[in-house]
């Protein structure tokens, strides 16, 4: 018998805390999950804002494996499912290569960002993890290993990817990955004066560039979502090869502490955020591939917002919503400071529970507090009412209800197939036992 221990586990939003059990394997002595009564959900780096890796009277199963290697010529990495992508990411980019989508945090796993389906700021370009994931292998302790993929088991394969970890363990996969043309990016900006300019700004263009996103101040009430739209692109001259430090996002549990710092914080980067910009609008800056997607610049922000007990909604509007929905954001959000107001466009379609489909995806930070619990139930009954694609593994405060009516037959047929390959629903976490999943 391997060895359980109890830990204490927190969300990355600081919302939930449980108490459970935890036990770390390998490919080799997987098998021995069979031994034990008790539900089971893998877990990576614990970086999900809702708990997705963790339950009561639920095991977390964290794999300790090390299989990288990398095909030039087929352009794709056969890589475990416990790599972090900052890790990963160095190693790619010594040969040359890069994965095509990266979220902003290093220490998400492979298994994270394939469960999770994630996202960067190459959007626009690129869309989600999941598009370039080729093969899959996963570990059920019925069904023993399987490997699916488009062509083979390819419900599971498709119930796997932004699956939340229901299908099963993921031991490895076989990842497309693109071949670097420079080292640098290249990034120009151009000033909004409000929230509602980005439908006139959203475009098919936008897939020219690696990446695009905006930021916008929600808290000045005359130019409401005054901000910046900033745009990416490889450089022309390949640049020069240098050690790459890992970056200090930490994933440290947070300091409560630091919570009184927060508004104070929140409102100086703000200031300082937009006044810098708008002081170097016309400069073009040119940064390393690897820190303009991890930077540093991320780890205090992290920090505070998360002793600070922050929630964050990320939905998906769809552009002939958007004027209906800056209205309503613009009435509704008086009451609440908005620490952080990001948005990207998105080209995709909806699959099952993933973040995905077409429009403008906006982020929303503000700390926990009763004027923030309304504004997050009246967002929750405005997207359901208008079916607006809601962020699962980013949101601690939706309902099941609310998750049920904005993805309609996606849930329902996600529940049923995932019923069909397994009945006794092995897998579970304190996220799929609250969203009835």
């Amino acid at each position: 018998m391997y060895p359980i221990n109890k830990k204490n586990y927190i969300s990355f939003d600081s919302s939930t805390k449980i108490t459970s059990n935890e036990i770390e394997l390998n490919r080799k002595n997987i098998s021995h999950l069979n031994e034990f009564n008790l539900d089971l959900i893998p877990r990576g780096s614990g970086l999900s804002y809702s708990l997705l890796s963790a339950g009561k009277d639920t095991l977390s199963v964290k794999l300790n494996d090390n299989k990288f290697v990398i095909d030039e010529n087929e352009e794709l990495v056969k890589i475990s499912s416990n790599y972090m992508l900052g890790e990963s990411t160095k190693k790619l980019i010594n040969d040359g290569f890069s994965f095509y989508v990266l979220p902003g945090h290093p220490n998400v796993t492979i298994g994270g960002a394939i469960s999770c389906d994630v996202h960067g700021k190459s959007q626009n370009k690129y869309g989600n993890f999941g598009q370039y994931v080729k093969t899959i292998k996963l570990y059920h302790p019925k069904k023993g290993f399987i490997e699916c993929s488009k062509e083979k088991n390819n419900e599971i394969y498709d119930m796997t990817i932004g699956g939340y970890g229901m299908t099963g363990i993921i031991i490895e996969a076989d990842i497309k990955i693109k071949k670097l043309q420079s080292l640098n990016i290249i990034t120009n900006k151009k000033k909004i004066n409000n929230l509602l300019e980005l439908k006139d700004i959203y475009n098919d263009n936008f897939k020219e560039f690696e990446g695009v996103y905006s930021w916008h101040d929600l808290n000045d009430k005359k130019n409401f979502g005054k901000g910046f739209i900033f745009f990416e692109k490889i450089s022309q001259e390949y640049g020069k090869h240098k050690t790459i430090k890992s970056t200090n996002i930490s994933s440290e549990k947070p300091n409560f502490m630091w919570q009184y710092t927060a508004k104070i914080y929140g409102k100086a980067q703000n200031s300082f955020f937009y006044h810098f910009n708008n002081l170097t609008l016309n400069k073009v800056s040119t940064e390393n591939y690897y820190y303009s997607n991890f930077s540093n610049k991320k780890h205090i922000y992290f920090k505070i917002m998360r002793s600070a007990n922050f929630m964050e909604k990320q939905i998906i509007v769809p552009i002939n919503i958007w004027t209906e929905f800056c209205k309503f954001l613009e009435i509704n959000i008086k009451q609440i400071y908005c620490y952080l107001c990001v948005c990207k466009f998105s080209y995709g379609s909806k699959k099952f529970l993933r973040f995905s489909g077409s429009g403008i995806s906006l982020a929303l930070n503000f700390t926990v507090n009763k004027e923030s619990l309304d504004f997050s139930k009246k967002l929750d009954k405005f997207c359901e009412e208008r079916k607006i694609i809601l962020n699962i593994y980013k949101d601690s405060y939706v309902d099941a209800d609310t998750i049920k009516a904005i993805f309609g037959e996606e849930y329902y047929q996600f529940c049923n197939l995932l019923n069909k390959y397994d009945i006794t629903r092995v897998f579970s976490s304190n996220m799929s036992k609250k969203l009835n999943i």
